[in-house]
């Protein structure tokens, strides 16, 4: 749906305008009331990155074109954020696409012969973000957008734009940004890949206030400091093979087709569906989710450009020259921690992997270059994290679940051998309630309450926890194993190791505080009762009809 921009304010000499941005070769200004005459608009100047330049060949500059009655985009231009995304035309080359971030720019005319100038300046992009969120303290959009995507039905989009949430709610689970992580999805066709491809939006790079060229999405995720406004810090192609039709809806990758699970979830790869013969590919269907994360980990860094040095970054410098045997490795402390010598890299595609075929249908990392579309899965692996944290992000070490516990951190164990029956009824004042075996029921009354509970409850034991008065949180200290979890939408039941058995009603009101521990003052990490049903593989869990089983289990909250 094209939306129009406004007009801030306007008079002979200039117009101030508002923009929206995806809107391909828009209309931007009716020009019928300068009375310009025919033939006689030119553009002189443009203020590019602050600087005034001059306006340069219109037909080599694809960005505006105008005529006495309108100024427009020209057919292959389009604001991407703040910038603006046109064709270049090289004097002794292909054109190709670029972007640049202008503000203004001015034209002069003659009105019944008289030479006049015009000054057009753009106040503001609107930023039309699809989503947005914050999902265990990690704030986001999404946007999708691009030249074909009016040629995706609804359900397609939603699908789309649900499978991506899902994988930025997965990693906040696994990893923690400042700022706001803006995401994009740009719907297009690629005349190289006619067979449909998905692929990432690798080098966003900005300059920070020392001049240095920076990875912007790291740049912010480390500082908290917006280098891009609104242009997209992290994101995808989406590149539609020739032979789509709109009717079918089909999207191919590589000629396979491609899958997105209508309900994302830890078992989301599983559920993909069996071969049949429905395409020429080796495997009928790719899973979106897992595609995905491969493309969102080259958007944060994990890209190589050696024909560009203005897209250098900290992956690059960590990637050694050729050895004599022509192998090419990616080599850090924490690579090489993992993998003695390093990484071994694609010599094709040195942003890729090269560690063997998939072993048991699955790739050994999200990045290798065997295997990655079709049988990965999305989870990263250690290697992939390793070079991650290389490049500035940053994975978290507490307040997720951990397959062993953190030899740093005590193990509570129980007091006593067996638990009491009964109701135990609290003050209405604010109670900190560390739960051990002292009633069958624990009922808080009015005030702001907080339940400890943990391997302090007697072995083979089981409780209830009641409170619908106040602000109230479930604390599970660090190394306490969850067994097993059964979830609905207004119930959580969980079972601690040894058959400890915690079941919280209303549990959709309270904040699910993890790694924390009130009588030693370690903070832990908050999360909504929908965060914390995600960490155990329960996606959307208030629009739950019915119970689930958590898909995690034996894990230990560190």
């Amino acid at each position: 749906m094209e939306k129009e921009p406004e007009i801030i304010s306007q008079n002979s000499s200039q117009s101030v305008l508002k923009i929206h941005e995806h809107q391909y070769g828009q209309t931007l200004l009716d020009l019928t009331f300068l009375n310009i005459g025919e033939g006689t608009i030119e553009f002189t100047t443009i203020v590019q990155d602050g600087t005034i330049y001059s306006y340069g060949n219109e037909e080599q500059y694809k960005r505006f074109s105008a005529d006495k009655d309108s100024l427009r985009l020209q057919e292959e231009s389009v604001f991407v954020g703040r910038d603006v995304s046109f064709t270049y035309v090289p004097d002794d080359g292909d054109p190709f696409t670029t972007d640049a971030y202008i503000t203004s720019f001015s034209f002069i005319y003659k009105s019944n012969g008289t030479e006049k100038e015009h000054t057009v300046i753009i106040d503001e992009i609107i930023d039309d973000i699809d989503r947005s969120g914050s999902f265990a303290e990690n704030k986001y959009t999404i946007d999708i957008y691009g030249k074909e995507i009016s040629k995706l039905s609804d359900e397609t989009k939603t699908l789309i734009l649900d499978n991506t949430e899902y994988v930025i709610k997965n990693l906040s689970t696994k990893m923690s940004w400042k700022g706001t992580m803006d995401f994009g999805i740009n719907v297009n066709t690629d005349s190289n890949k006619p067979k449909g491809v998905v692929s990432a939006i690798a080098f966003n790079m900005a300059t920070n206030s020392s001049g240095e060229r920076v990875h912007s999405a790291t740049h912010e995720q480390e500082t908290g400091e917006d280098l891009n406004g609104i242009t997209v810090d992290l994101g995808m192609n989406i590149s539609l093979q020739d032979s789509y039709d709109p009717e079918i809806g089909q999207l191919t990758v590589y000629s396979a087709n491609l899958w997105f699970d209508p309900n994302p979830n830890p078992n989301s790869f599983s559920n993909k569906p069996s071969n049949d013969g429905s395409t020429d590919s080796p495997l009928d269907y790719f899973d979106f989710i897992s595609i995905v994360y491969h493309e969102v980990f080259h958007s944060m860094g994990i890209a190589y450009d050696p024909n560009n040095p203005n897209n250098s970054n900290r992956y690059s410098d960590n990637v050694l020259p050729a050895d004599s045997e022509g192998n090419i490795y990616y080599s850090s402390d924490r690579a090489n921690a993992i993998l003695e010598g390093g990484i071994l890299l694609d010599d094709e595609l040195l942003d890729h992997w090269d560690l063997g075929p998939p072993v048991n249908g699955k790739v050994v990392t999200i990045m290798n270059s065997a295997g990655y579309y079709d049988l990965s899965w999305r989870d990263p692996a250690d290697i992939d994290w390793a070079v991650i944290q290389d490049i500035g992000w940053t994975k978290k070490t507490e307040g997720i679940l951990s397959k062993t516990i953190d030899p740093n951190k005590n193990t509570l164990k129980a007091f006593s051998e067996s638990s009491k029956g009964g109701t135990l009824n609290f003050s209405s004042g604010d109670n900190i309630i560390v739960a051990d075996g002292q009633a069958k029921t624990l009922r808080g009354l009015d005030g702001d309450d907080t339940y400890f509970i943990s391997n302090l409850l007697p072995k083979n034991s089981s409780m209830t926890i009641i409170d619908t008065s106040g602000i109230n949180i479930i604390q599970i200290p660090s190394n306490t194993q969850v067994a097993k979890s059964q979830w609905a939408k207004d119930t959580v039941r969980l079972t601690f190791e040894d058959s400890r058995v915690i079941t919280v009603n209303n549990a959709d009101t309270f904040t699910y505080n993890i790694g924390g521990n009130v009588t030693n003052g370690v903070a832990g990490t908050d999360l909504t009762f929908s965060e914390f049903g995600f960490l155990f593989g329960i996606n959307d869990i208030l629009n739950m009809s019915g119970s689930s089983l958590g898909s995690e289990v034996d894990m230990y909250i560190i």
